[in-house]
């Protein structure tokens, strides 16, 4: 029989054919996003997803063999050629250095320039996407069975040897622990050193790529239906039954709440005690990992050919494209998206063209897993910096000169700031600045709160236009930088994330503001305008949602399919690189 053959699927074309005709048939839904532009490869960009380097630059792989280097405005810079399917998402390290694993068996060290440093044999496929911890070392796993620790020379430090395929894609802790997946059903802990630290058994086969909470909890789905909540210690905390297999890996919001994919057609939002709050249904199986934007919108590829643009609160806010007309025969979106700076969406599709999608949404949320292998250059390493103790220098203590009570439907309305509660007043003031161009550090005093210090997020206001910026994750990166943020408590002392402020004690928002940078409402040099906000994140109401704003019978026609993609499992479900 004729197949349609990827490193990852062995389907009958039969299959593939009647499938999309019948999703041919669907109707429109919602208002798509903008196309900004395409990129059209010899082949499709299957399972790689996007990395996004520093400077903007976008790596991407494709099924013609090639590694793209494309600049933010869709052209391209490079192909570096491997000779066979990429399945593999590219990693960046700080350097710039693009590692990336190919179906020939290898994995590729290549500079910015798109020039071969080396490759590293493994023996077998490479679909697994490279891992990167803090001292440089890259982990991948292999059809060879194996977990490689590589070097950045290109030298081998380790290899692990699980006993069968591992697709699943590497994740590292913030004490170096790496966690990947393999076909024998099991998820590894591993030391920095190559040492198993324990083994969880699920009950059937690990494709998918964990996703690390803040706590230090792993979640991980399988093909046994499930998602896994795992300890540190590897003990199970829940799991999360779906209707069929997940390879999904799943991105984590601001306030906790897991988004994964599922075969079953469906987004799921899960919380941290492994409560399903809702469901998103898509057209097809959704293998595309989630990324989650700045104002909370997820966005989720799906083999209907579609990315999908979901509120917190699971409705669909649009879809790309809007008409099945717009879409060729094979048109499946399986890779994962990333989100720019700018709140670009880019995804590759079966098409053989890449997209560069307007959002709206903003960058990607400030939380510990946002998106598939946790960052824009697909690390997949545990945010460094993780609840920094700042420099507690001295501030610039401010009495506002505007302080405004304002309500969540005010920042909706006014600003464009959906889905947060003000926990405390606008914030507004002036100030001179010397030198001109400093970053200078704020601070507010703040009482009566009774809030998880995780739940909140600061918000520059611009009433000049009616828009907000967000500061960046709490106490993340550099404490003395344009956009950080914490809270100390009244002697001073910094809290992390971890806290809850008690309403009957006295504490301190501290931030720190460029003069004339993007979070300075004042155009002169020397000069400060920065009304602020702090509030929490508002879901409001969730539920099922299924065909938002449309007839639902096209949804309900496909799920009467159920029993033949159950029947089609065994060969549509196995290896996939998410």
């Amino acid at each position: 029989m004729l197949t349609f053959n990827t490193a990852a699927h062995r389907l009958p074309a039969t299959t593939i054919l009647f499938f999309f005709v019948v999703l041919a048939s669907v109707p429109a839904f919602g208002a798509a996003g903008d196309k900004l532009w395409e990129f059209e490869a010899e082949s499709s960009f299957g399972f790689s997803s996007p990395a996004i380097s520093q400077n903007g630059t976008i790596y991407v792989g494709s099924q013609d063999g090639n590694l793209y280097a494309l600049t933010p405005n869709g052209e391209k810079e490079w192909a570096f050629d491997t000779g066979d399917i990429i399945d593999s998402s590219p990693a960046v390290s700080p350097n710039g250095t693009i590692y990336v694993g190919s179906v020939n068996g290898k994995l590729y060290a290549i500079t910015p320039a798109g020039q071969e440093e080396w490759a590293f044999p493994t023996g077998d496929d490479i679909v697994s996407s490279p891992a990167l911890d803090a001292n440089g070392t890259i982990f991948v796993g292999s059809y060879s069975d194996n977990l490689y620790a590589i070097r950045p020379d290109g030298s081998q430090k380790w290899a692990f040897d699980t006993g069968a395929d591992i697709v699943s894609s590497p994740a590292v802790s913030k004490n170096g622990t790496v966690y990947v997946g393999s076909e024998n059903f099991k998820i590894y802990a591993l030391t920095p050193s190559g040492v198993k630290e324990w083994e969880y058994t699920a009950s059937d086969a690990v494709f998918g790529s964990p996703a690390i909470s803040p706590d230090g909890d792993i979640y991980i789905g399988s093909d046994d239906h499930s998602l896994y909540a795992l300890a540190p210690n590897g003990a199970k905390k829940w799991s999360v039954s779906t209707n069929l297999a997940i390879c999904s890996a799943p991105a984590i919001s601001a306030n906790g709440t897991i988004y994964v994919g599922s075969y079953d057609f469906a987004l799921y939002a899960i919380t941290p005690d492994g409560q399903v709050e809702w469901e998103y249904l898509t057209s097809s199986f959704i293998e595309s990992s989630p990324a989650i934007a700045e104002d909370g919108t997820i966005f989720v590829g799906s083999w209907d050919g579609r990315l999908h643009a979901v509120s917190p609160d699971g409705k669909r806010k649009w879809v790309f494209p809007k008409s099945y007309e717009d879409l060729p025969l094979f048109h499946a979106m399986e890779s994962s998206p990333a989100i720019g700076k700018d709140g670009t969406v880019y995804i590759g599709s079966f098409d053989n063209k890449f997209y560069a999608i307007e959002g709206g949404a903003g960058g990607l949320t400030n939380s510990r897993w946002p998106c598939f292998h946790q960052n824009r250059q697909n690390t997949g390493r545990y945010k460094d910096g993780v609840d920094p103790v700042p420099n507690q220098v001295a501030e610039i203590v401010i009495k506002e000169t505007n302080s405004t009570a304002v309500r969540g439907w005010e920042l909706e309305h006014g600003y464009g700031l959906d889905h947060y509660e003000p926990v405390a007043q606008v914030k507004a003031f002036r100030a001179s600045v010397s030198p001109q161009g400093a970053v200078c550090k704020f601070r507010f005093e703040l009482s009566g709160m009774n809030e998880a210090i995780s739940s909140l997020r600061l918000f520059k206001l611009f009433d000049s236009d009616g828009t907000y910026r967000s500061f960046n994750e709490y106490a993340g990166g550099d404490a003395a930088a344009d956009g950080a943020w914490w809270i100390t408590d009244a002697n001073n002392n910094y809290l992390g994330s971890g806290r809850r402020l008690e309403p009957d004690q006295v504490y301190f928002l501290v931030f720190c503001i460029q003069d004339n940078g993007p979070f300075d409402a004042d155009a002169s040099l020397g000069a400060l305008l920065d009304p602020v906000v702090l509030a929490r994140y508002d879901s409001g109401p969730s539920g099922c949602v299924m065909a938002s704003g449309r007839d639902a019978s096209p949804d309900w026609l496909l799920i009467a399919l159920f029993p033949l993609l159950f029947a089609l499992r065994s060969m549509t479900i196995g290896k996939t690189p998410k």
